[in-house]
């Protein structure tokens, strides 16, 4: 996936009020066994329970730096451990200038490995379904602590689960010596915690009153695209069994080969240079090791002023190969029974508003000669070049008839990176899961609300962007009233879900609260979420996402991804540098040692030999 998610990574969640659970007012204790030692909560007005900062694995700091999650962790000390509203929310490492880092309290550092668990009123039935929430935030920034879970166990018979998980450079970091490093534990330590903190709610949460064998995953943005990769990961399977996911599937973060100089190697190299760790007689594990002694506030620093992409890396463990040929192949574990997919009705422009009418700046960001970018110059996608022809292909398309008047351009320039993000790889998704035996409902939210959408220069409204639908699903208290009845509306069918695997259960069917259609081919019916509450039944074809130059879009995108999975590039193993002695890398499909070894740019390897240096992709250079 091209790397537009190193901009404005402050809008990537709208800028809206917080509230933490603090502000209603603990009443009184209560205190739960786990198999760590008891962990104390609060009870707050009305009977609900808050369990904050729950440790489901050991910190991750000093030599577990940049390791997979150690689970399960050290029992407590004294045998409890205080989770009170008096703790603060601890966060993980990321910009002191991302949404919701005002709740982290409790601490922004590395030792962050805690969830959080919201519960109804002492009255839990011991049945009670599992919601897990996973944050988004690019997998760059994000927290457990934003969005209260009162309004959802107050109001639903579940048991809320809220999980941390480390981003940035810590959670993402990616390069040869990495997964030299690694070994038979991968990469993607992100996705690892998230698979750490679900082995933690299958082993402890019976205690809280949830039900581990109906645990229903849900998180928006790179929290949808997280679970859209544990959906294939071999570590995650059998761990939960339903999956909502707002906008977002795993193709919009596509996973990087480690040998990558333009993504996950190339920023592993500039953390070198940045470090001074530059004498090429280290060893990979002498590199290692002078990056694990950077300090937690230098490593930081270097990563947010480097606006440090959050990309999943294609190890041989976490991630065998990209998501597009997983889902081409039909790997969506065979015990998730069920999936809500779907996306908000103008997801591009949370990215191109940034560059508002600033129209020398939005045409380097079209023409890939900017970073951010909407069709960069290297997809990273199967490591091939993006042919011109096609992105001019892409570019004529949207701006046909549009040139000249810059807000129809800027909303052009919106629509293609929806597309070409989310809408695209939603729709992929969804199609898979349908394939592949599941039950699938998509939607499409489409509610203007003020406070949360980007204006251009004269004030005006562009939609509802990305992550517009978050404060509806936790309810928001600023909501209007009208907004209120579309928050009921969603949170009514999410809980469902989570409850019965059927957002219709108990549903009276309305002309203005139509039943919510299974989604399968040909026919692609969806729900509608839209304004006063009201949803409607369409077929998505009569979505502007998907008809017209859009619908024709969409494919090319899909088109081009597909395309890419031709081009053969053998999977790199963990094992695969050679010994000592033995010279340089070791090629997968030729299995000698050599000095350099690299792709070109058609997606051919070279081994011991170089390509045409314009189109070489990478080399390596003997140790």
């Amino acid at each position: 996936m091209a790397p537009i998610f190193k901009c404005a990574l402050a809008a990537f969640v709208p800028a809206v009020a917080l509230f933490a659970s603090g502000v209603f007012g603990q009443v009184s204790t209560s205190t739960v066994a786990t198999e760590q030692g008891d962990v104390t909560g609060s009870v707050f007005p009305g009977g609900w329970r808050e369990f904050r900062n729950i440790p489901f694995a050991e910190p991750p700091v000093g030599n577990l730096r940049w390791k997979a999650p150690k689970y399960p962790p050290s029992k407590y000390t004294n045998g409890s451990r205080a989770g009170t509203s008096d703790v603060g929310y601890m966060c993980c490492p990321q910009a002191p200038t991302a949404t919701g880092i005002d709740l982290c309290t409790g601490g922004v550092k590395e030792d962050c490995l805690v969830l959080h668990v919201y519960t109804p009123a002492s009255a839990v039935k011991p049945d009670a379904k599992l919601p897990v929430w996973v944050h988004g935030g690019a997998l760059v920034t994000g927290n457990a602590a934003r969005w209260n879970g009162s309004y959802i166990v107050n109001n639903f018979d579940v048991v809320l689960v809220k999980i941390n998980y480390r981003v940035n450079v810590y959670g993402f970091f990616g390069g040869m010596d990495l997964l030299e490093d690694a070994g038979k534990d991968g990469l993607n330590f992100g996705f690892q915690d998230q698979v750490a903190a679900l082995k933690w709610v299958k082993a402890n949460v019976a205690s809280f009153g949830g039900d581990p064998s109906q645990v229903t995953v849900f998180g928006e943005s790179a929290g949808s695209i997280s679970i859209g990769w544990l959906a294939l990961m071999p570590q995650a399977k059998d761990l939960f069994h339903q999956i909502i996911m707002e906008s977002g599937g795993p193709g919009a973060l596509d996973g990087q080969k480690p040998d990558s100089d333009f993504s996950v190697n190339g920023q592993y190299k500039n953390a070198l240079k940045a470090f001074n760790i530059t004498d090429p007689n280290l060893t990979a594990a002498q590199r290692m090791a002078a990056l694990r002694n950077v300090s937690d506030a230098d490593m930081s620093k270097w990563a947010i002023t480097g606006i440090y992409p959050g990309m999943p890396t294609v190890d041989g463990v976490t991630i065998t190969t990209n998501s597009w040929q997983q889902l081409k192949d039909g790997k969506i574990h065979s015990n998730i029974r069920a999936v809500i997919i779907g996306d908000n009705e103008n997801e591009g422009t949370v990215f191109t508003g940034a560059y508002g009418t600033n129209f020398t700046v939005m045409n380097t960001f079209l023409n890939g000669t900017s970073s951010p970018n909407v069709l960069p110059p290297d997809t990273t996608i199967g490591g091939e070049m993006w042919p011109e022809d096609w992105r001019q292909r892409v570019l004529d398309l949207y701006f046909e008839g549009r040139k000249g008047d810059r807000n129809k351009e800027f909303d052009a320039a919106g629509e293609i990176v929806g597309d070409y993000i989310f809408y695209s790889s939603d729709r992929y998704f969804a199609e898979s899961a349908f394939k592949s035996g599941k039950k699938v409902y998509k939607y499409r939210f489409n509610v203007n609300t003020t406070g949360v959408n980007l204006t251009d220069a004269a004030g005006n409204y562009r939609g509802v962007t990305h992550g517009s639908e978050q404060q509806f699903v936790f309810l928001l208290p600023t909501l209007s009233d009208t907004d209120k009845r579309t928050s009921l509306a969603m949170t009514t069918r999410w809980t469902n879900f989570a409850i019965y695997g059927d957002p219709n259960h108990g549903i009276n069917a309305s002309a203005t609260d139509a039943a919510w259609p299974v989604y399968e081919l040909p026919e692609r019916r969806i729900q509608h979420f839209g304004p006063n509450g009201t949803t409607t039944e369409m077929k998505e074809a009569d979505l502007k996402t998907y008809s017209g130059y859009r619908k024709t879009g969409n494919e090319l995108f899909q088109e081009y991804y597909l395309h890419s999975l031709d081009v053969t590039r053998p999977p790199i193993s963990p094992n695969g540098r050679c010994g000592a002695g033995q010279g340089g890398y070791r090629c997968p499909n030729y299995g000698q040692c050599c000095s350099i070894y690299g792709w070109c740019g058609n997606g051919t390897e070279f081994c011991g030999s170089s390509c045409n240096q314009e189109y070489s992709f990478t080399s390596f250079s003997c140790a």
